[in-house]
């Protein structure tokens, strides 16, 4: 699992969550990352870490795990009861696993957005999971290297939206959160992969999906 061990687990989960926290959304890469860890004394970062400290704040620790362990378990299934790879069903076989975690980010934010921000339902399972491979190619706005400038990944995560938003309907209820599996299956993955110097990080069973 050299994922694990390498942080890039890690720095999905960042990304993710820094461009929910954030109303001026924010690069994808390691600068910014480097300013949500604390680097860098200008005004702009010092109003990040702000903005970032006043939503959790705000929301609580739990509602934001729970938030995202939701939408991360519903991917999950949808991916597992229909015996589909992320990688090769959106980007095909003949795709590297580096192009992948764009990709993953576009699909995770568009479903929060859809489910935890606008309280949707997905209505069409079937059709959703055969279109969504085409939506999210059709969707993404890429820039070279290895940040994906903020204007960019705005732009793929609210096309795909317009671009799934069919697949799903208003839903009358909040969401039931069954996050909890999802602990406790990184819980159980921990204690068996776990080596001298490796540091258990939560969303470390993402990797799985992506690979």
């Amino acid at each position: 699992r050299p994922s694990i061990r390498d942080s890039d687990d890690e720095e999905l989960v960042a990304n993710i969550l820094g461009y929910i926290f954030l109303d001026d959304k924010p690069t994808s890469g390691s600068t910014s990352l480097d300013t949500f860890y604390g680097e860098g004394s200008t005004s702009h970062a010092i109003h990040t870490r702000t903005q970032l400290e006043n939503y959790i704040q705000t929301n609580g620790a739990d509602k934001i795990v729970n938030n995202y362990l939701f939408v991360y378990e519903m991917i999950q299934k949808l991916f597992d009861a229909n015996n589909l790879n992320f990688r090769s069903h959106i980007l095909g076989n003949a795709s590297s696993s580096q192009e992948c975690p764009r990709y993953y980010q576009a699909v995770f934010l568009a479903l929060y957005e859809l489910i935890i921000n606008e309280n949707m339902q997905l209505d069409d399972e079937q059709k959703f999971i055969a279109q969504l491979g085409d939506s999210v190619q059709r969707s993404m706005v890429q820039t070279e290297g290895g940040r994906w400038a903020a204007s960019a990944r705005q732009k793929s995560v609210e096309d795909l939206c317009a671009l799934i938003r069919r697949y799903f309907k208003e839903s009358e209820n909040k969401f039931i959160n069954h996050a909890w599996q999802t602990l406790i299956r990184t819980l159980l993955n921990n204690s068996r992969t776990e080596q001298p110097n490796y540091d258990f990080k939560q969303g470390g069973d993402a990797a799985n999906l992506l690979i």
